[in-house]
């Protein structure tokens, strides 16, 4: 009995595994052919109430006899799997065994039933199983017709209020394929359950086509396009769209626009101001890549230039302190008062040549570069740095005010992160108790917040997490620098000190010899010692004086409360900060003496001791004292020098404002005589001081003169000019 059941069992298996490849073989065929194929297995309603009617029939007979049976009693039903087996095997050796009729009936009711667990594609397997095997018409096509319509609509309906809900075309299509596979939809029936679902994804690609594009056209820029195409990426997936092709346009434009504008727009080698070029060199690295070589190449030329501009400063005020030294020298050794005071101003010249050269630097090389901040707290005074930094804060801002009511537009924003970052290291450069620090950062917070979130991300994009996503760069790149950093923040030279400096780099041919040899104010050629290797900046000794050293903070502390920050013996007449001279009172000036000093000093003649200068008062009449101390009065009285000097067309240092008279204000100052060598605007012959002060006077008067439009023009709509009283 064991043997006869294994028997059977292996030739069920034999008869299963012939099925299943006729299974495989008939679907292929059916995939490429019409539905109707004259060799179809039967579907799955019949295998499953055949399996289930075998395993009833099989479980009732064990019931009834038990498993163990004798070989008298009659043979047991076989198991499910043989029984399946047979049957089919019967179907397909005389297919007009089955009532096909009957047959469809009775699985079309099962199906018709069916609620849940059925599928498009097992319905329209039957219809296909049944189609010419029963009459057109039959009752059984009819029931399963209807279901499978009703399948479809039900699908339909489902699928177009999930997609309802959705708002990009990627999420759609997502629904869309989940749909599909969980109904097994057939390929003649998509059109009838996607048609609402097609609808509504026209409806949503047209919308976020016309998003989309909207920002396109906002954006200028590469990365800003690179944005917009991972929009267009994250909201269409594999949806097609024509804004691929419009951004893969726009960009290769963008791109081949900014190699004609950096071949094109920029002089060879550079000439101006450093901002602008490092703008754009930020710019370029932004967009093209700081590996691109044309980008290399600008980059280079960059730093080239930054190092000419703050080469030529340092010559400049290696002269002036060269100059500043010489004359103290000589005031320490006078005797004579009249002599000192000519002496003295000089050296208020000399204060105001360096302090224009300050204010020069840092419009030439902006107002974060630390060499320059530097250099203005080795040469200026605490107050002279203030003021030179207060006025070139306040410029900033209104630069910055003028550049927020421009165009949005890569160039614009640029122009408005690099003013917002100039006004920053300006603020940085005066004290925190300054007025300015509070009224400014809180105006221009927002733009403030900017830059340090681009400083940020260029920094972060410049040192990844992942040290594989560094990609290499050409030996001779330079490195990249975060937003707001000068080129010149690290030294151009390196150790190589003065050997790497040209003469065509400096701009003066000759002024600079190969050996680090200059001719002191005295005499004779004094070798400077060369570099040290910790030298910070690799220029060496400046010319004709020692290298000015910083005190450390508690010192400058301490100074910054004495008068004239605590340098002594360089006070300036009529600003209280002169030192009084024991020599001045206990002798008499020598004519013969002065005399000879002048001339030995060469900048006066041996006849003129002392140039001729008017004084008088402008009153504002509107103005009142606290105006001025908001202001504080170093400050104003560079204004107003700077106002005087632009007005008149003269040298600011024939202008001196000496000091403020309370009530209506009064700004007390002297007009001097033209310098040596000055020449007039519109002559040879400069303006003398009482001319000076007459045209001063009609421009007062007049409401379209440069006086009352300058920068102290809201000051002075009511006011007079009075002789005398300085």
């Amino acid at each position: 009995m064991e043997g006869m059941e294994e028997i059977q069992l292996q030739a069920s298996l034999a008869v299963a595994s012939s099925m299943v490849d006729a299974v495989h073989a008939e679907r292929e065929a059916a995939a490429s052919a019409s539905p109707r194929t004259p060799h179809r297995f039967p579907p799955f309603v019949v295998r499953a109430v055949i399996f289930v009617q075998a395993a009833i029939r099989r479980w009732r007979f064990v019931r009834d006899f038990g498993d163990e049976l004798d070989n008298d009693l009659a043979e047991p039903p076989p198991r499910p799997r043989m029984a399946l087996a047979l049957h089919f095997l019967r179907r397909a050796r005389n297919p007009h065994w089955v009532d096909v009729s009957n047959e469809a009936n009775a699985v079309a009711g099962i199906v018709a039933v069916k609620e849940q667990g059925l599928a498009m594609g097992d319905v329209e397997e039957v219809v296909r199983y049944y189609e010419g095997l029963v009459p057109e018409g039959h009752l059984s096509l009819t029931i399963l017709t209807e279901k499978l319509n009703e399948l479809v609509v039900q699908a339909e309906e489902n699928l177009q209020i999930e997609t309802e809900q959705l708002e990009t075309p990627a999420q759609i299509q997502v629904a869309i394929g989940r749909c599909c596979r969980a109904n097994k939809v057939p390929k003649h029936l998509e059109g009838q359950v996607l048609c609402g679902a097609t609808r509504r994804m026209r409806e949503v690609v047209a919308e976020k086509e016309k998003e989309l594009r909207r920002d396109l056209n906002k954006v200028a820029t590469v990365p800003e396009m690179d944005v917009v195409r991972s929009h267009v990426e994250k909201d269409f997936g594999p949806v097609p769209t024509a804004l691929r092709d419009e951004l893969d346009v726009a960009r290769t434009r963008r791109v081949q626009f900014l190699e004609q504008e950096l071949e094109t727009r920029w002089s060879r080698p550079f000439a101006g101001p450093l901002p602008p070029h490092s703008r754009a060199a930020r710019r370029y690295e932004l967009e093209l890549g700081a590996q691109h070589p044309k980008v290399v190449d600008f980059v280079l030329e960059e730093r080239r230039h930054a190092s000419q501009l703050e080469a030529t400063l340092e010559v400049e005020l290696g002269s002036l302190q060269a100059r500043m030294k010489e004359l103290t020298k000589k005031r320490k050794e006078a005797r004579a008062r009249t002599l000192v005071e000519d002496i003295d101003e000089q050296l208020m010249e000399l204060t105001l040549q360096v302090q224009n050269a300050i204010e020069e630097a840092i419009e030439q090389l902006g107002g974060e570069n630390k060499k320059v901040r530097q250099r203005a707290q080795d040469l200026l005074s605490v107050d002279a740095r203030t003021a030179v930094y207060a006025i070139q804060a306040e410029n900033a801002a209104e630069e910055l005010r003028l550049e927020l009511q421009e165009d949005v537009g890569p160039e614009a924003t640029d122009r408005r992160r690099a003013a917002a970052a100039n006004l920053e290291a300006l603020l940085d450069a005066l004290s925190s108790e300054h007025h300015l620090q509070a009224e400014l950062r809180s105006e221009f917070a927002e733009q403030f917040r900017e830059v340090a979130e681009a400083r940020a991300a260029a920094s972060t994009a410049s040192s990844p997490d992942d040290p594989s996503q560094l990609e290499a760069a050409p030996p001779d790149a330079p490195p990249r620098r975060p937003i707001g950093k000068s080129p010149m923040d690290e030294d151009p030279f390196g150790e190589a000190g003065l050997d790497k400096l040209t003469p065509d780099m400096v701009g003066h041919p000759g002024t600079l010899p190969e050996k680090s040899t200059f001719r002191d104010a005295a005499g004779p050629e004094i070798e400077q010692p060369e570099p040290e290797d910790d030298d910070e900046d690799g220029w060496g000794a400046p010319a004709g004086f020692t290298a000015v050293e910083s005190f450390v903070p508690e010192v400058v502390k301490m100074r910054e409360s004495l008068p004239n920050g605590g340098l002594p013996d360089v006070g300036l007449p009529g600003d209280g900060s002169e030192t009084q001279h024991q020599h001045d009172q206990d002798f008499e000036p020598d004519m013969d003496t002065m005399m000879l000093m002048s001339a030995i000093n060469g900048d006066v003649q041996p006849q003129k001791v002392k140039s001729r200068r008017v004084t008088a008062q402008l009153v504002l009449k509107d103005l009142k004292m606290d105006i001025v101390e908001l202001h504080t009065e170093p400050v104003f009285a560079a204004k107003f020098t700077k106002a005087l000097a632009d007005a008149l067309q003269i040298p600011r240092q024939r202008i001196k404002v000496t000091g403020f008279a309370p009530g209506s204000v009064k700004v007390l100052f002297t007009i001097s005589e033209p310098l040596a060598g000055e020449v007039g605007v519109d002559s040879d012959t400069p303006l003398a001081a009482d001319m000076s002060l007459a045209e001063l006077t009609q421009q007062v008067s007049d409401p379209g003169s440069r006086f009352r439009l300058s920068e102290v023009g809201p000051f002075v709509t009511n006011a007079q000019i009075e002789e005398g009283g300085a």
